[in-house]
């Protein structure tokens, strides 16, 4: 496998919906072998699915994502490199937003940044 396309979560949910989007799952079958997805996407996944309160949704997500962790779908792990290049990235983010918001005391949640 060549990894090619990196997911967020909105995209792999998508695949776990009832009645998913048509064109989101004939991409993501027709691109199968080149997708990934960041740890973080893994863990925000579990974190909704745990959220629930038991139901049958919370069961079809479990059953779900057990497939997925399953699959042959890597998922990239957020190691010490990667933890350091988005250190780095997160410092001198160019936007001035990021700045003035820094300035006032807010940050956007840096488990974003790291997808």
């Amino acid at each position: 496998m060549t990894p090619r396309f990196l997911l967020d979560t909105n995209v792999v949910s998508e695949a776990a919906r009832l009645r998913p989007n048509p064109n989101v799952m004939r991409r993501l079958e027709r691109h199968k072998d080149e997708l990934v997805i960041a740890s973080i996407v893994w863990h925000e996944l579990v974190f909704g699915c745990e959220r629930l309160p038991p139901s049958e949704k919370r069961t079809q997500l479990e059953v779900f994502l057990s497939e997925l962790a399953n699959s042959s779908m890597l998922i990239i792990p957020y190691d010490a490199e990667a933890a350091a290049w988005h250190g780095r990235e997160r410092a001198d983010y160019p936007d001035w937003d990021l700045h003035r918001l820094s300035r006032m005391g807010r940050l956007l949640p840096s488990r974003k940044s790291t997808i």
